[in-house]
Order: structure tokens, then sequence, then C-alpha cells
């Protein structure tokens, strides 16, 4: 599906987004909310704003992810989101989170499927208190690795549920492929982000339908 392409003089601002250490952070909009994988961590330590077309999102210590209990699907749905990584480090990365049930609670269920900026992705569950890798860090030619010389790699995330199975795909391609069993894919749909995470998200469609926030239209 085509997708608006994101003004480069927007992104490198976008890439100065992350708050100092003590500073405050970019208001999150009011409906979204946010749980970390550390405990006592200050809701300071994500900083996740609307930024036209999307969001921008930075967890500079600890990773975490972000729902608005809104977004809900069933069935098999497509979920869809076109992400540009800032960061440059192994590890780092932004992903699409789903089937996410009692999130923030002890016994939060979810999937989350990451991509970092280094070519690799991985796929996550939770169950309660315990989180295991479904896929641990791969790499794939379907990921572009981040190039030294440019500020952010684009890409474009999806989850795709069909019959018994499920698929992950980046730009595409189908990178891996659960059984819905083992995903879970009911329920909410948010962002997990990893440790040092910098991202500008510019889309995130629900069955093709895009729920980012999109720039103001012109009057003329």
């Amino acid at each position: 599906m085509p997708t608006r392409p994101l003004h480069l003089a927007a992104l490198v601002v976008a890439a100065g987004l992350v708050a100092p250490v003590g500073a405050q952070a970019p208001a999150r909009p009011a409906s979204w909310r946010a749980a970390f994988d550390a405990v006592g961590v200050p809701d300071s330590a994500l900083a996740f704003a609307a930024m036209p077309p999307g969001w921008h999102l930075t967890a500079p210590a600890t990773g975490g992810m972000v729902w608005d209990p809104a977004h809900v699907v069933r069935g098999t749905p497509r979920i869809e989101s076109e992400l540009f990584l800032f960061a440059k480090a192994p590890g780092t990365g932004t992903g699409l989170l789903v089937g996410g049930q009692a999130l923030g609670e002890s016994g939060a269920r979810w999937t989350a499927f990451v991509a970092g900026p280094d070519g690799r992705f991985r796929v996550l569950r939770r169950d309660g208190t315990t989180v295991r890798e479904l896929v641990p860090w791969t790499a794939h030619p379907a990921i572009p690795v981040r190039p030294a010389d440019k500020p952010n790699v684009k890409l474009v995330l999806g989850v795709e549920s069909a019959g018994e199975a499920v698929r992950f795909l980046v730009n595409g391609a189908a990178v891996a492929e659960l059984p819905r069993t083992t995903v879970q894919p009911d329920g909410v749909v948010g962002f997990r982000l990893e440790p040092g995470t910098n991202t500008h998200v510019s889309t995130l469609r629900l069955d093709g339908r895009n729920v980012a926030p999109e720039p103001a239209k012109s009057a003329h």
C-alpha cells in the first residue's frame, strides 16, 4: 500500500526530540498509555508525542510499550506501520505490539514484532510475568541496514492473520510465520520500544484504516 513520503527536514528535527535527563518529556496523547520493562521507572522515561504525520517515540534508557485502548483488532485484519529508525546501535528498534490483554498489569499478555537498524528482527511473547523470544534477533535480506551517512532507515512492518497462521512482514516480505495459537493476535494494538529507541512512526493502519495523526489540510 503506498504511503506518504515524510519530508527529510521534518525527520531531522524529529531526531532531536530525545528529552535531556531531568527535562520534561513532550506530552503523550491523552488516550495513550505506557508501560515499562523496568520497575519504578518514571513516566518521563519514555517520550511519545504527536508529530503529524504520525508520532515520535524515544526510550533512551529502558524498553517499554505504548498503546491506545481504543485500537483493538479481532479476526483476520492486516496491521501495518511505516517507521523511520534513527538509532544506530544493534538491539535498539521499534515494532508492532498485537494481541494486547490486561496491558500495564502483572497479568499482561501480548506479542511484539520488532525490527532494528542493523537489518535484524525479533518476535517476543509475554504471558503474565514470563517473556520469551518466539524468534530471537535474526537478520533478513528484506530489512535494510541504516546507512552510516543517512539520518534514519525506513521500514514498513506488517502483521497479517490468515487462518491458523500469523505472518510477520517487513517491506512487504514475510520474515516469519507462527501459529495463531502462539501469537494470539486478537486484542489491543500498540508499539514496542527497545532501550535506546528513537523512532518516527508515520502511519498505523488497522485493516487499511490509518489511525495516526495526519497533517492539517491546507485551506488552499
